[in-house]
């Protein structure tokens, strides 16, 4: 191999390790290679800039504003409560029968995927705990169909419209707006039916993070009275902000209640001090001079918290930022008028000192927030309102439906050829700006620039892999290893490589650094570049074996109560059933 190659797999084994072991967000370790490999000589300038350029970037930025009305009007909530409401069969079942999950596959195959199972997520929680069963016996199933849904159509999934860009960039013709359903639809197909057959036997029964604060508060809460001010280490709130494993939820003086609490406040005799943290660690904290534990009152702790505001569950967005910021330094009380009671990451709470926790892609909050909270944060790009206490109401005027319509106007546009994607779905977003359903200043907002960042930066990292020849070493491999096999083998090894990259990276990263080489691959080899493409695009979208491997998987992990095991036990079949279908249709149409 050249230097330029050794110096690119260097770069993107150091990426991968330091993404597996979440020392870096996404983006940052992106962007970070890209910046290595432009230091190293590997990547020109123009070559390392050409993803800001990609027609990728402009496409998906268009798209999540044509979307944004859709989830800001309730339409896409009225979508999710019509398919969760009025079952006659039970509920595992109902939950797992093709008229529930059909729709998600139809709807996330022209809708943002994210937005969907955010919209669905509190309707089909709401319903299960209606019928008495665990939200995570359906959840799960929520992500996995909305990611198949994403590989029917090139507006689907962000990937898709990166491999359609990087064909034109390589001189090719770009993906038609159905084109890649030859493909990924009867892999879709396929796994719907997976879904309803093992879905009602393979996934667990969970405790989500607010059943399992309802069910036992004192494991989350914990209240201290001052008995003498005169001995507390400070006199006022602020004082006790840095203390070890606990975080100050609130101050209950008599009948009232701080929450959050002045950090100037002058404590007095008699103030509880109601704590969220590591509620183990309350024996010791009795000990802190001028405090001492405080009787309980007639009514459960989370009684009294819900009388001061709402218990809300909210699914850090990758588009945050908040990412990469300790709790306590992204200033959830002020910026938000919100107090964390837990944190989980995974299925699993994290232990220790709320204040300290790294905000990561996919955190689960429980947030004691404001009576206007929702109202002003619902539709926030920063997280995902996954559930609340309270309802919302979604008034239906008629100007609503004039948003699915820009829609449909756009996707029906593209779709036969009118216009192409870019200006079908700008002419959308100016339709929207006069109909007044989108704001000039909601433009800059509601973009996902992270997820723009991301497709940016693969397309630079797709370029290095090509520019420094390690495409060509790899194809190489590829052949030799799958030389027994024929055409069959080579094809079986790179959908498969690009199935298990997609697990650690980003879907669209995953589909970038395979492009080149299934372009390499079908020079060498005489196979069709558009159907490798193709077949790279949604064995990059096989998601299915990590919480961390898709944004749709990390929004359900935590208020599904999932774990790492979970995911495996019930993806791993889906992901071998996605692969080998794949691998035989890209074959086929080789």
């Amino acid at each position: 191999m050249s230097p330029a190659a050794w110096v690119t797999l260097a770069v993107l084994i150091g990426m991968i390790l330091v993404l597996v072991r979440e020392r870096l967000e996404t983006t940052a370790a992106l962007v970070g290679a890209v910046g290595l490999l432009l230091v190293f000589g590997v990547l020109t300038p123009e070559r390392a800039l050409a993803g800001l350029a990609s027609p990728a970037v402009a496409v998906v930025g268009l798209f999540s504003l044509l979307v944004l009305p859709l989830s800001r009007s309730g339409f896409l909530a009225r979508v999710s409560a019509w398919l969760f409401h009025r079952f006659q069969l039970p509920p595992p079942v109902a939950a797992h029968s093709l008229r529930a999950l059909a729709p998600v596959v139809f709807l996330s195959a022209f809708v943002a995927n994210t937005p969907v199972v955010a919209s669905l997520i509190p309707t089909v929680r709401q319903w299960a705990r209606r019928n008495g069963m665990a939200p995570s016996r359906v959840l799960m199933s929520l992500s996995f169909a909305a990611i198949l849904g994403g590989t029917c159509t090139l507006i689907g999934t962000s990937t898709n419209l990166a491999v359609h860009g990087l064909l034109l960039a390589h001189g090719l013709e770009g993906l038609g707006f159905f084109e890649i359903g030859r493909i990924g639809l009867p892999v879709a197909l396929l796994g719907l039916l997976f879904l309803r057959l093992a879905g009602p036997r393979l996934l667990p029964d969970r405790l989500d993070p607010l059943d399992a604060l309802e069910r036992n508060p004192r494991e989350y809460l914990a209240r201290l009275q001052v008995v003498d001010p005169s001995r507390l280490p400070g006199p006022r709130v602020g004082d006790f902000r840095r203390l070890p494993r606990l975080f100050l939820v609130a101050v209950e003086r008599g009948h009232e209640r701080h929450s959050p609490a002045n950090p100037d406040l002058l404590l007095q005799r008699g103030d509880v001090l109601v704590f969220a943290g590591q509620v183990s660690t309350i024996a010791e904290m009795a000990q802190t001079p001028g405090l001492a534990p405080a009787a309980e009152a007639d009514d459960e702790p989370l009684d009294r918290l819900e009388r001061q505001g709402y218990l809300v569950e909210a699914v850090v967005s990758p588009s945050s930022p908040l990412l990469g910021k300790t709790i306590r330094d992204a200033n959830i009380r002020g910026r938000y008028d919100a107090v964390v009671l837990g944190v989980h990451r995974h299925g699993e709470r994290i232990p220790g000192r709320i204040g300290d926790v790294v905000i990561r892609a996919g955190d689960t909050f429980l947030l004691l927030v404001g009576r206007d909270f929702l109202t002003r944060h619902r539709y926030s790009q920063d997280f995902y309102l996954v559930s609340h206490a309270g309802d919302v109401r979604h008034p239906m005027s008629t100007a609503v439906w004039l948003d699915p319509a820009v829609l449909v106007l756009v996707v029906a546009l593209a779709a036969l050829g009118v216009l192409p994607l870019l200006s079908a779905a700008a002419l959308g977003v100016v339709l929207l700006l006069v109909l007044r359903r989108l704001q000039t200043d909601e433009l800059l907002a509601g973009l996902p620039l992270g997820t723009l960042m991301i497709i940016a930066a693969s397309v630079a990292l797709s370029n290095a892999v090509e520019d420094s020849g390690l495409a060509a070493v790899v194809v190489r491999f590829l052949k030799n290893a799958g030389s027994g096999m024929g055409q069959f083998g080579v094809i079986a090894l790179l959908v498969g490589a690009t199935a298990l990259l997609t697990e650690v990276l980003t879907n669209v990263a995953a589909a970038s650094l395979a492009f080149p080489v299934a372009m390499q691959l079908a020079i060498q080899s005489n196979l069709d570049p558009r159907v490798l493409a193709m077949a790279v695009a949604v064995a990059a979208s096989t998601s299915f074996l990590t919480p961390i491997g898709y944004h749709t998987n990390a929004m359900v992990a935590g208020p599904g109560g999932y774990t790492a095991k979970d995911f495996l036990r019930f993806g791993a079949p889906l992901k071998w059933l996605a692969v080998g279908v794949l691998i035989l249709l890209t074959h086929f149409y080789s």
